[in-house]
């Protein structure tokens, strides 16, 4: 095993949507804003298809573990909202149903 003081600290965490179009709105729902410590957390978010990764990196590993939590509450309320509120046109219509 290896240590480094200076090495930042990451976590990733991959998401399946049920369609490109609602992993893209979560993408730029979870983009981050003005970061008010600038530098401290690095937040990058890729979507590929249906699939949101999502990657924090910190230079503290207290840092990180904040990151983590506030990131995994807000995709929480994302996912919530986007149930309750995403258009029928984005669900798939099931076999021998016709809306």
């Amino acid at each position: 095993m290896r240590w480094c003081l200076n090495c930042p600290f990451t976590s990733s965490l991959t998401v399946s949507f049920p369609s490109p179009v609602e992993a893209e709105m979560a993408g730029q729902s979870l983009a981050p804003r003005v970061q008010p410590y600038q530098g401290a957390v690095q937040k990058e978010l890729i979507v590929s298809g249906n699939i949101l990764a999502i990657r924090l990196t910190a230079g503290d590993p207290g840092q990180l573990r904040i990151s983590i939590t506030s990131c995994l509450n807000q995709l929480s309320l994302l996912v919530q909202t986007m149930q309750h509120s995403v258009p029928l046109f984005f669900t798939k219509p099931r076999p021998g149903n016709r809306a």
